[in-house]
């Protein structure tokens, strides 16, 4: 049987592929599309007919491909005026208008010769414009071609495979008009179902608006947190306006500018005399002026002064830098350290002690295996007591030295807005986790009635298969994975 029929370049067809059915396939198209020239490219491949109508215009090779369902590939191809085959890969050419003697043997699609040798019969191609087989012949034909008894057996058994494939198809046809009978009553029965999934699909979107009411209120109790502390400054500031509120406005001033500008001619003159008058005390008690000194002299002068003025002025400045410093904090209660301090002197001096006495230890001779050894266990034990708390108050020691000195404790003040603010959102937040309860409930209920249904019905009613509840409804907390969910 053929599957594939390839055109190329053939006739309208500049590439096709046609795959045909099993039983019958029909071409169905308009006049012109190339009906008939399907029907032509296998005639061309069964029997290598000439012409140049097969080439399409403008190309300069054309190609006719079948391949059967047993395998087999073969290709007609025309170049110009030069025609070769391809059986299965090989290459047969210079053929003047016959065929590869195993053409037929793969394709299956050869004249029928009559029995008495003189004629042949095309029953497997049927042109458009002629009448139906057999019948524009004459009697003698007729009787030519049902004589040849091997073909008529062949046609009979043709018949016989037309009908009982008729017969199966029908057969198979009333199994498929059951099965789909039979899913019709399996979906009426599974619509309750669908409409248990839209259910728990409400569930699941009301859970998760919760979740989100959830996540909005945890933004809320920070923000409430927040307010709180804005809240405390508020109620500094409206303090701060309140006590400022009971000042009295201050009287309104005369124009003192006259007297200002009095007040400052009389500094003026004030400073002008007393300048002469300490300039003319000074001069009257000196003596002549000195001769000057030598230039590099004030030079070495100026350069001490500039550098004195120097150091003061870097002096100034670090005193400015320091007093803004803020004083150092009070120191804690030392009485705790200092004890600690002293046991770990006393423990410091009972380790250099003991290390003192297993120094003279070490010269003793080993005593004898007899002797009691208590006392030197004992020591050894008040030895590793000692190391022991050493360790461990140099440890504190040096967590202590770590410490700051602890903050001053704060008294938080909340408004009674930003209460009544905060008892609403916790009314809020118990009728919403009172609203999840239920609904988790109704979820519950909704998956108990699913796992029901499926206890009832072990059997799956579309595929046949056994129904496991715990992969079905793995949300079920009864199973296995819906106790993990």
């Amino acid at each position: 049987m053929i599957r594939r029929i390839t055109l190329d370049n053939f006739m309208s067809h500049s590439h096709s592929v046609i795959e045909p059915a099993e039983g019958l396939t029909v071409l169905v198209g308009s006049n012109n599309c190339g009906k008939s020239a399907v029907i032509t490219a296998l005639q061309t491949l069964c029997y290598n007919e000439r012409g140049g109508f097969m080439m399409r215009h403008g190309e300069t090779e054309c190609r006719v491909s079948v391949e059967t369902d047993e395998g087999h590939k073969l290709e007609w191809i025309r170049q110009k005026k030069s025609v070769r085959y391809i059986i299965n890969g090989r290459e047969v050419d210079r053929l003047k208008g016959s065929i590869p003697d195993d053409l037929h043997e793969l394709l299956r699609l050869p004249l029928v010769e009559s029995a008495d040798g003189h004629g042949e019969f095309n029953i497997h191609f049927g042109e458009q414009k002629r009448p139906i087989f057999l019948l524009d012949q004459n009697g003698r034909q007729a009787a030519a071609f049902f004589a040849s008894s091997s073909d008529a057996a062949l046609l009979m058994e043709m018949q016989a495979a037309h009908k009982k494939r008729v017969t199966e198809r029908r057969q198979y046809e009333r199994t498929l008009s059951a099965e789909a009978d039979r899913y019709r009553v399996l979906l009426a029965t599974l619509e309750p179902v669908a409409k248990m999934a839209e259910g728990a699909a409400a569930l699941e979107s009301a859970h998760a608006e919760l979740a989100e009411a959830v996540t909005v209120l945890a933004k809320l109790e920070a923000e409430s947190t927040q307010l709180l502390a804005e809240s405390d400054k508020v109620e500094r500031w409206q303090r701060s306006h309140d006590e400022l509120q009971k000042l009295e406005t201050p009287p309104d001033l005369t124009d003192t500018e006259a007297f200002e500008e009095l007040i400052a001619e009389l500094d003026e003159a004030t400073r002008s005399l007393h300048g002469e008058l300490a300039q003319r005390g000074a001069l009257l008690g000196l003596d002549e002026a000195p001769e000057l000194e030598p230039a590099e002299t004030v030079e070495v002068l100026v350069k001490q002064i500039e550098s004195s003025q120097r150091t003061a002025d870097y002096s100034s400045r670090q005193d400015m830098s320091l007093a803004k410093l803020q004083s150092p904090p009070e120191l804690t209660d030392d009485l705790s350290l200092e004890k600690a301090i002293e046991n770990l002197r006393a423990d410091q001096e009972t380790v250099a002690r003991f290390e003192m006495t297993a120094g003279y230890l070490r010269d003793l001779v080993r005593p004898h295996a007899e002797e009691d050894s208590g006392e030197l266990l004992e020591l050894i034990g008040e030895l590793t007591a000692a190391s022991e708390a050493v360790a461990k108050f140099e440890v504190l020691e040096e967590q202590l030295s770590a410490l700051d000195e602890p903050p001053a404790p704060q008294t938080l003040k909340s408004g009674t807005s930003l209460l009544t603010l905060y008892d609403s959102a916790r009314a809020q937040v118990e009728m919403l986790t009172a609203e999840l309860e239920a609904i988790d409930l109704h979820r519950k209920d909704a998956l108990a009635e699913l796992f029901a249904w499926a206890k009832e019905n072990p059997t799956c009613p579309i595929c046949g298969g056994a129904v496991d509840p715990d992969s079905l409804f793995a949300c079920n907390e009864n199973s296995s994975e819906g106790a993990a969910s």
